[in-house]
């Protein structure tokens, strides 16, 4: 899902209100924008369950920095949205208090508006654009990935010591 999300010719963006937790926060983290309500919340709490954070966790350094997404990934604390945003993850943090239909609605609104700034450009100009973002990001992802994958293989195989 998250090699769609990368790959999509088109920018995608995530609404996120309430807990983005694990391979949410992967997805999130592969979408172009992320928009995040105010009572959201963030962990990856894989290490708290004995296995390593993998795939898209290779890239959280990028959008949170190297010291944020070191404490996010070894501690498996919760992180609030408003924690998300200071680090760079979230674009924006809505006002999403109460939990009410009306208040998820403003966050995906948010959301799409990201999206609707980006047709004020040519649609094959901003595929080109992704594409070229995707190329700048990806210098050293493939390898990081494949390195993920071994890990994660590896905590399984010693699981069963």
């Amino acid at each position: 899902m998250c090699e769609a999300i990368k790959n999509c010719a088109l920018p995608a963006a995530v609404a996120i209100d309430g807990c983005c937790i694990g391979g949410a926060v992967e997805i999130a983290a592969a979408a172009d924008f992320r928009i995040g309500g105010s009572g959201s919340w963030y962990a990856m709490p894989e290490v708290r369950i004995g296995i390593p954070s993998v795939l898209e966790s290779v890239n959280l350094h990028r959008l949170m920095g190297w010291t944020k997404a070191t404490e996010f990934i070894l501690t498996g604390n919760r992180f609030t949205a408003e924690d998300m945003l200071a680090c760079g993850f979230l674009n924006e943090v809505v006002d999403s208090a109460g939990r009410s239909e009306e208040a998820a609605s403003a966050v995906e609104e948010h959301a799409l508006a990201l999206l609707h700034a980006t047709m004020q450009s040519d649609r094959a100009v901003i595929a080109q654009q992704k594409r070229l973002l995707r190329t700048w990001k990806n210098t050293f992802e493939r390898e990081a990935v494949e390195d993920s994958k071994k890990e994660f293989a590896f905590a399984f195989a010693r699981k069963g010591d």
